[in-house]
């Protein structure tokens, strides 16, 4: 781990979202409280996040898949895709490209169904 200065660090706290709706609807975001913007997305089902570190490899990782996913986005929703049939694909793709960009293995923090739900509704939801 590197010595960072406080301020370095608040500059680097930048994840990439990955959250998923129950219709196939995949919507990819920087963020730098992922929990938060999860929250304000009420049809999501789950969600999944990873530190990227700065704010150019985050624009860097979503220009990337935007590319990638060309076909399948969908201006105002996201990425659409049919997990029973592609969700190795999305899974594969999300990984390698991000690989490729930030240059290590994504550390996936995941929330289903039932996290969500506390999620909603805890204190800080309001």
């Amino acid at each position: 781990m590197r010595n960072l200065t406080l301020a370095q660090v608040a500059r680097d706290a930048v994840y990439l979202c990955a959250a998923c709706s129950a219709d196939g609807i995949v919507r990819i975001s920087v963020t730098r409280n992922p929990e938060g913007s999860i929250r304000r997305r009420p049809k999501v089902v789950a969600a999944q996040w990873a530190w990227v570190g700065s704010e150019s490899r985050a624009k860097l990782l979503v220009r990337r898949l935007r590319r990638q996913w060309a076909s399948r986005y969908v201006v105002g929703e996201g990425y659409r895709f049919d997990y029973g049939e592609e969700g190795a694909e999305f899974r594969d793709g999300l990984d390698q490209a991000f690989l490729d960009v930030v240059r290590g293995d994504a550390r996936w923090e995941k929330l289903g169904p039932g996290a969500l739900r506390v999620l909603r509704e805890s204190p800080a939801a309001g």
